[in-house]
């Protein structure tokens, strides 16, 4: 039998957790009107329709909340790369790559406003960082020489870039040429 408490904990989560997403939603709406720098705690407060204080007892301030919103949707982003096992062939070079083109074209929403509004070095910092954990994954990724630290980083930039470029042009090549054409890049550059 359960503890009619259980069922006023599990309901006052559920409230706490649908307040949260109310939080997050409202900044991120805002995000796309405007630039984080021009964004207040009022502005999230009014447009969440909660309090100031609400936001503040779950958040200690408006940065703390932008970065749970970008470490959860990078976590998400972990997940699609991480359960994909693959060595250097072609084949599943390009199986990655579609995973993780697909999942940025499915939160295509969110990309897009961490990269054309100035949302965000925040955000790109913790892009980058997640993408060079990633390509030492990779088996490609790796030279010969002195100057694998370089080259990694050479080829996390360009990947970013691309990503960022395919966002600003709203998705001017499929997710599969966009795998595709990673893939040619990487097998080059061995």
């Amino acid at each position: 039998m359960q503890n009619r408490g259980d069922d006023l904990v599990k309901k006052e989560d559920r409230r706490i957790q649908k307040t949260k997403a109310a939080i997050s939603a409202a900044l991120f709406d805002l995000l796309e009107e405007k630039d984080f720098d021009q964004i207040s705690i009022n502005d999230i407060a009014d447009r969440a329709n909660v309090n100031r204080g609400t936001i503040y007892f779950h958040y200690a301030d408006k940065f703390d909340l932008l970065d749970k919103i970008i470490e959860d949707r990078l976590e998400d982003l972990r997940a699609v790369c991480s359960p994909i096992h693959w060595d250097s062939t072609e084949k599943e070079l390009k199986h990655y790559f579609t995973a993780v083109y697909q999942f940025f074209e499915d939160n295509y929403r969110f990309f897009s406003v961490m990269t054309k509004r100035g949302g965000t070095s925040r955000f790109q910092d913790r892009f980058k960082q997640l993408i060079l954990q990633e390509m030492t994954r990779i088996p490609v990724a790796s030279t010969k020489d002195s100057n694998e630290i370089f080259f990694l980083q050479f080829r996390v930039s360009a990947l970013v870039g691309v990503v960022e470029w395919w966002i600003k042009e709203d998705h001017s090549l499929s997710v599969k040429e966009m795998a595709d054409n990673t893939v040619i890049l990487f097998i080059r550059n061995k």
